[in-house]
């Protein structure tokens, strides 16, 4: 039995554009996101998603229901999906967090995937709680083919975990906004069909 999972990495939000740490953050979508979403959906319009599940920030519910409409699914959240939480970093730029949190910064590059923003989680609490949430996609989507609206890091984690290389290396995923990275599940058995998938984006039309 064939599952697929498609993963959306969300459009740009401000705090993108401004190089600011979002986290958990609300915001939603910039112009550019927008159309960074339109194109994403347009590129695998032909497949018959059943339901779309997505993170709770309200960017990623704006691109689920966009999805939602395009294939007239339903909509879940699901918590498990969230980016990681950036407590007191949320909103600031790399160079504001290391005059603000300096010690907090040097912990960060000591450790990056233990260590973790005052108020906000590690890398390794996100790993465990984004793998609960692959493993209940897993129970439920049997057979199905879905989309999971997330972020970049919850998908370069699944990545990690599904074909065992350490977490550390996460960042060598390379996973752009408004990207399709894609995975089908042969009776658990997961094989990677496309990773960072890119539609072409033309503002002028």
């Amino acid at each position: 039995m064939r599952t697929s999972i498609w993963f959306l990495r969300v459009g740009q939000s401000r705090y993108n554009q401004r190089r600011q740490f979002m986290g958990q953050a609300d915001a939603p979508l910039t112009h550019f996101g927008q159309a960074q979403m339109q194109a994403a959906l347009a590129m695998i319009q032909r497949q018959r998603i059943t339901h779309v599940y997505t993170a709770s920030q309200q960017i990623c519910r704006e691109a689920a229901q966009m999805a939602a409409v395009q294939w007239q699914s339903p909509v879940s959240d699901v918590v498990s999906w969230a980016d990681q939480d950036m407590g007191s970093w949320t909103g600031l730029t790399w160079r504001e967090v290391g005059r603000r949190y300096p010690a907090e910064m040097q912990a960060r590059m000591a450790d990056p995937i233990n260590s973790a923003p005052s108020g906000g989680e590690s890398m390794a609490q996100v790993a465990e709680r984004v793998m609960h949430g692959w493993r209940m996609i897993q129970q439920r989507a049997q057979g199905q083919r879905v989309v999971v609206v997330t972020a970049g890091l919850p998908i370069q984690l699944v990545l990690c975990a599904l074909l065992r290389v350490p977490l550390q290396t996460h960042w060598m995923w390379r996973i752009d906004h408004g990207s399709w990275t894609a995975i089908e599940s042969y009776s658990g058995t997961p094989i990677v069909r496309c990773i960072n998938q890119v539609p072409r984006i033309d503002l002028n039309e």
